[in-house]
């Protein structure tokens, strides 16, 4: 069992899979990322890129302005009126995530 995030265009996922013993996912270090990406072209045999991670102290800053950005739109929306879901997790944590200084 890892702890993996998907996307396959259309639907977002995270949470525990269940991958086998010699999966790419299941070899990952620990602070290292796995990204295995299936396309046209690699479909049968994906491609996969590892490295170091960002580190606990980056992550966790980079969530911390992430939340803070969220809070902040959900404030200056609710003036305007009502706030809803996908306009939020378009807007306020993709905009927090790339003007946060961790990012920078």
């Amino acid at each position: 069992w890892v702890y993996t995030a998907s996307y396959d265009g259309t639907h977002a996922r995270v949470g525990l899979t269940q991958v086998d013993e010699h999966d790419a996912l299941a070899l990952a270090r620990p602070g290292e990322n796995v990204v295995r990406l299936r396309t046209a072209l690699h479909d049968r045999v994906p491609l996969v890129i590892s490295g170091p991670g960002a580190g606990v102290a980056v992550t966790a800053a980079g969530v911390h302005g992430d939340v803070l950005s969220a809070a902040r739109a959900l404030i200056a929306r609710s003036r305007r009126g009502p706030v809803s879901g996908p306009a939020l997790a378009g807007g306020a944590w993709a905009g927090g995530a790339r003007h946060h200084p961790a990012w920078a």
